[in-house]
């Protein structure tokens, strides 16, 4: 890895990537190191349990949030990604782009997507997470 890391051919922008990805495994490597302690081990397995359990939940919010991108896609002519993301921050209440709403098509889709993506999902999110709480 670290000769990858060290290869002087790797474009800029590739290298910090890779970089911060392998920074980002090896956080997640070294929270196991917790388990070896009585007191931190059962909050380890109710965060594998909380990431099981949020597969499914995932896919449903990924689905909602694409459908969503492409509702607004349809509205304003962007490319796909450009909606995705929108619709995405639009997910984690980063409204920063309300003010250029030009139709109520797209208040519509607005107002639907804050009550369904944050409100909706999140909550039904937080719901598993006690669920798995209770059943560990």
């Amino acid at each position: 890895m670290i000769s990858i890391m060290a290869d002087p051919g790797w474009d800029e922008e590739v290298f910090k990537c890779l970089k911060a990805l392998s920074l980002l495994l090896s956080w997640l490597r070294s929270v196991s190191i917790f388990r070896l302690f009585e007191s931190t081990r059962y909050l380890i397995r109710i965060m594998v349990e909380i990431w099981k359990g949020m597969i499914p939940f995932t896919v449903i919010f990924v689905f909602c949030t694409f459908f969503t991108g492409l509702a607004f896609q349809s509205m304003r002519g962007q490319e796909w990604y450009v909606a995705f993301t929108f619709a995405w921050r639009l997910a984690f209440n980063d409204f920063e782009d309300v003010e250029n709403y030009a139709s109520w098509g797209e208040i519509i889709i607005f107002l639907f997507s804050t009550v369904v993506l944050p409100l909706l999902l999140l909550n039904v999110l937080i719901a598993i997470m006690g669920d798995v709480y209770a059943r560990v």
